[in-house]
């Protein structure tokens, strides 16, 4: 008997991408991690006869939705009840909202029906994860994800996440806690939401990418970011994800975004702050010590610059929770 699930998942900072060049022997991959607030939070309600979206769901996540469950449907024809998003961070601003959901929404049927498939299967039926696995990884477990991509490299331009169908997953190469002494400090632009087309577009325009601008962003991770968090290094964390905004498609997504990357600067002279883009932006990042004051001069930053202080929030080493 079908019951009542809410389900949390916390949201997503993604790092950047490595490898859209085909200089190593895998293609994209990247590194990211995950935020106990904002987050998406989701209803199962075991009242329906047949498997439905709730009208309280937001219309850009449905045709994801509709293909993820009708694959859940298929593997499960007496699956039944009604799934609703009931909050999520706004959509294409760095915060991986539609991973979030579609994997939320599959987790929610699955608990709530008490069917039993593994956490690989409902990636794959989520159809996510198409560049890189920080998100379809994260949602289960948390904390910091660096993964080594796909084996295969596209045939045709280097294209965005969700214009592949994929088969494989991306490789989860680690998964690492993040510092709990460390907090997060999100911040809005003004800026340009970046999706559909005009992300196909900018992909195609910004790649291959240079040997040594895929090098460089390998170096930056593996030998920056990873270290920094291991060892808690906020200095090392800033220098590491400094480094990575200045080189291969991260430098190239800032480009795209002025307001995002004038405010990163700022905050630079600030110092003490490890700050960075998520994805295409425009949301920036700041991370701190949790001791430090950095939300009142980071405020008021935002406030000469026209933009928006969202608030602090911590990282979150778990993936989803049920209540």
């Amino acid at each position: 008997m079908a019951c009542a699930v809410t389900l949390k998942a916390p949201s997503r900072l993604h790092f950047g991408l490595v490898d859209l060049g085909g200089v190593t022997r895998r293609a994209f991959g990247g590194a990211g991690c995950f935020l106990q607030h904002p987050s998406t939070l989701i209803r199962f309600s075991p009242l329906q006869t047949n498997l439905c979206i709730g009208e309280g769901t937001p219309d850009h996540f449905r045709a994801d939705l509709d293909v993820a469950l009708a694959a859940l449907q298929t593997r499960f024809p007496d699956a039944i009840g009604e799934v609703e998003i009931l909050e999520t961070p706004d959509s294409h601003t760095g915060l991986g909202s539609k991973t979030s959901a579609v994997l939320g929404c599959l987790k929610s049927v699955v608990l709530g029906n008490a069917l039993c498939v593994d956490d690989d299967e409902l990636k794959r039926m989520s159809r996510r994860g198409g560049a890189s696995g920080v998100g379809v990884h994260g949602f289960f477990e948390g904390g910091m994800i660096v993964d080594c991509g796909h084996s295969e490299r596209p045939h045709g331009p280097w294209l965005p996440s969700g214009a592949y169908d994929i088969e494989a997953l991306p490789v989860k190469a680690v998964r690492l806690p993040m510092p709990p002494s460390w907090k997060v400090h999100l911040m809005a632009p003004r800026g340009s939401i970046v999706s559909g087309e005009t992300e196909r577009a900018f992909f195609e325009e910004a790649t291959p990418l240079a040997r040594e601008e895929v090098l460089q962003t390998l170096a930056a991770i593996w030998h920056g970011i990873v270290p920094a968090v291991l060892g808690r290094d906020l200095e090392l964390f800033r220098e590491s994800l400094r480094d990575l905004s200045r080189c291969g498609l991260k430098e190239k997504e800032l480009q795209a975004q002025p307001n995002s990357r004038h405010l990163l600067t700022r905050i630079d002279d600030i110092g003490k702050l490890a700050a960075g883009m998520s994805s295409m932006g425009p949301l920036v990042y700041a991370v701190s010590e949790s001791s430090s004051s950095a939300a009142e001069p980071l405020e008021e930053l935002c406030k000469e610059l026209d933009a928006i202080y969202i608030g602090t929030t911590t990282f979150a080493n778990s993936g989803y929770t049920v209540t």
